[in-house]
């Protein structure tokens, strides 16, 4: 027969129930207070995360709208107007389509703008002067730079952007010369190869020359002295 528990040992047993029960208790508190905590991380992470974000988009924008307001003031206009939304629209298009953002793009029809190109002419021009600058892997302000300097020595109308992105692309792939160091070189020789009929693609490949060999001169007949190779070639025609 079972000895009858006494009251002494039924209150140790109800104390020894509780206290089991407690810990049980006390340790799922724990880890619920843990989860939370970390789950508290892990929000104000995401949160965190999130914050950046929307900061970085907000400046994203901000500078967008800006660089839209400068290719305006260049423009002579106001961000209002029917070109210039057309303008616009096709920054984006070129800024979703192209390895470019928005915001390169819009800096680079900046460029062509100081340059005195119209809305319309920016907007014929901008993907081609794109093409250049990833073909080359240059900044897309020396690739407009150096298409507009040639462009304007020669006078060519928008028929012949292509012509111009071309040679230039064939000109700096075949030579130790850049598309900087081209602009420079078409600012002082461009005016007299012009004079003396030189092509674009001519005048190009002198100058692309002349990178390779600095030094080498011959005598000029037409100027009677010594001059650099490329002088020498714009207009004696050799």
């Amino acid at each position: 027969m079972a000895k009858a528990k006494s009251r002494v040992d039924v209150i140790l047993s109800l104390k020894d129930n509780m206290r089991t029960g407690l810990a049980k208790a006390t340790m799922s508190l724990n880890r619920l207070s843990s989860a939370a905590q970390r789950m508290g991380m892990i929000t104000a992470a995401a949160t965190g995360t999130m914050v950046l974000g929307l900061a970085k988009v907000v400046k994203m924008a901000a500078e967008l709208d800006d660089s839209f307001r400068l290719l305006a003031a260049r423009l002579g206009t106001t961000v209002n107007t029917d070109a210039f939304v057309k303008l616009e629209k096709e920054t984006r298009r070129l800024g979703r389509t192209t390895s470019y953002t928005t915001n390169q793009v819009a800096q680079m029809m900046t460029v062509l703008a100081q340059a005195g190109r119209t809305a319309s002419e920016i907007d014929s021009m901008s993907e081609s002067i794109l093409n250049l600058s990833r073909a080359m892997g240059e900044e897309t302000a020396d690739a407009a730079k150096t298409a507009q300097t040639v462009m304007s020595s020669y006078s060519l109308g928008m028929e012949f952007v292509g012509r111009t992105v071309d040679t230039l692309t064939e000109t700096v792939n075949g030579s130790n010369t850049s598309l900087y160091d081209l602009n420079e070189a078409f600012n002082y020789a461009a005016p007299t190869a012009k004079a003396f009929g030189s092509t674009i693609e001519r005048t190009s490949a002198q100058l692309a020359i002349e990178q390779w060999y600095p030094r080498l001169t011959c005598w000029c007949p037409a100027q009677s002295r010594t001059a650099s190779a490329s002088e020498c070639w714009l207009q004696d025609g050799r």
